[in-house]
């Protein structure tokens, strides 16, 4: 993990806020920049408090850059949406610490990359391998050919064809990663297949992934020497889903983690109209600038989706929040002042217009070419969050969980600023789940954000009300979220991972 310098000017503005005092959010860690300000005086409906926030940090006090252990997802509350928010920050804040085997955990051993095989099933599907993580610098990143839609790659990168394309002329890059338990669950199915009966002793394990201590202990058995465990087996099976840009590209990148990816060589012809990718990859330097961190839990076989971005992406819409000042849902307008990586401009477009498209060159996510759209050179397009939060913009009805969101990302993001902590420059921007179903679309029985989209992962799937998106074929606003296309039958949930039923190979 990249150390920062600068989160000190930051801690100082804020160290006269009490760790679950509602209070200014300075997102940006410049003095001169205004990314992603919170208001001031929201309700502390869902902040962490010092207790809680140590036993994150394993039963010690927050330091610089500290080990977070994994929520526990085999104990998971429900109750309230809060907890949901807060299980994804615990599991962003454990996914993204320090290891003295890899730079974040996500990239050491306990993890597994998803990568595609070159090799297409019998349905002429994508097949993925998982290899577990031996080297920190070689991280695997593509880009994304579609996203369901087309069969020749089926989840690694961007929700559509569309290509993000950084204001230097540059673009995103994607990488997806399970954890160990899942890597295992992966295992056990494809043994399965030639071992009738193999899940008679936990039969949901044959069509869900596990929520349940039982479970889990049938996945360690059946894995796993006598004796042996999972080292973060509560936190049951994992996806992540992770975005980067180059290092170069973004304004301070000591405000960033970074890390050595191994991306798609580009060569660009002279009009700016093609983008040809090589076939080889090349190592550069990449910072994170988003993540979905997707997992089981107690009494939710589909999963949690949490997402979180660096505080200098984009600018939100407006939102309703509720304040300790009015009774009533109180509306805050962020500004758009600032050093953005994915935004220039003073006023936030009405919509997010692609200018390129990538094509796979035979299934492949490191051949193809990205191509301009219609007449067009490849260019940059100003982004933002047309649903903050993940939810309508301006609805009085979102209050509550945007007051929940602000209020966790508040003691969260102060408590590690005032630890110089190069996480402090990450917040969620929501989470999405379902009432324990697993879902046949976007709309069946959703809770959260059900408008949630990450800037740098559907940044093209966002749909404004009553609006038309010239040139990307959209019209008014349809319900668009992570279960629009992470939806499943309702006797599978394992649909509901793109990656999992198409894996065809577990290697160490």
């Amino acid at each position: 993990m990249t150390p920062i310098s600068n989160l000190t000017r930051r801690a100082a503005a804020l160290a006269t806020l009490a760790l679950c005092a509602a209070g200014p959010v300075f997102a940006g860690g410049h003095a001169n920049t205004h990314e992603t300000l919170f208001p001031q005086d929201f309700k502390n409906t869902c902040g962490v408090d010092a207790a809680t926030l140590q036993d994150w940090f394993g039963g010690v006090a927050p330091s610089q850059n500290g080990f977070v252990v994994p929520a526990n997802s085999v104990t998971f509350d429900d109750s309230t949406n809060c907890n949901f928010y807060k299980w994804g920050a615990q599991m962003f804040l454990w996914l993204t610490s320090p290891t003295n085997q890899g730079p974040v955990i996500f990239n050491s051993p306990v993890f597994f990359d998803a990568t595609y095989t070159g090799e297409l099933d019998d349905e002429g599907f994508a097949t993925f391998n998982l290899t577990r993580n031996a080297n920190p610098d070689d991280l695997p990143t593509s880009l994304r050919s579609v996203k369901s839609e087309d069969p020749a790659i089926d989840e690694i990168g961007q929700a559509d064809s569309y290509v993000l394309v950084t204001p230097k002329n540059d673009t995103a890059y994607f990488g997806v990663h399970v954890n160990d338990v899942y890597a295992a669950f992966a295992q056990m199915h494809l043994d399965a297949k030639s071992q009738p009966g193999y899940f008679d002793e936990a039969p949901l394990l044959a069509t869900n992934f596990p929520t349940t201590q039982s479970e889990l202990d049938f996945i360690t058995t059946q894995s796993l020497p006598a004796g042996e465990s999972f080292p973060d087996g509560d936190a049951l099976t994992m996806e992540l889903k992770t975005a980067w840009v180059a290092a170069s590209d973004v304004e301070h990148p000591e405000n960033y983690i970074t890390i050595t990816g191994m991306v798609p060589e580009i060569e660009k012809n002279a009009d700016n109209t093609q983008w040809s990718l090589t076939g080889t990859p090349e190592p550069k330097e990449l910072a994170l600038v988003g993540m979905h961190v997707v997992g089981s839990a107690k009494g939710h076989p589909e999963m949690i989706w949490a997402s979180f971005e660096h505080v200098s992406n984009a600018p939100d819409l407006p939102y309703y929040y509720q304040s300790t000042s009015a009774p009533a849902p109180t509306l805050f307008t962020p500004g758009t002042d600032g050093d953005w990586t994915l935004f220039t401009g003073d006023t936030v477009p009405a919509t997010v217009v692609p200018t390129a498209q990538y094509k796979a060159a035979d299934g492949s996510s490191t051949g193809g070419a990205i191509n301009a759209l219609g007449n067009d050179t490849i260019e940059f397009v100003p982004v933002a969050r047309l649903n903050p939060w993940g939810f309508k913009p301006q609805s009085t009805s979102a209050a509550d969980d945007a007051t929940d969101l602000l209020s966790l990302n508040n003691t969260v993001m102060t408590a590690l600023a005032a630890q110089d902590d190069v996480r402090a420059y990450y917040y969620q921007i929501g989470s999405i789940w379902t009432g324990g179903n697993i879902p046949t679309s976007a709309t069946d029985n959703i809770k959260g954000g059900d408008r949630l989209a990450n800037t740098t992962m559907e940044t093209f799937h966002q749909f404004p009300d009553g609006n038309t998106i010239p040139g990307a074929g959209k019209n008014a606003f349809q319900a668009q979220n992570c279960f629009f296309c992470h939806s499943s039958s309702a006797d599978n949930g394992l649909g509901t991972s793109h990656v999992f039923g198409d894996v065809a190979n577990v290697s160490d």
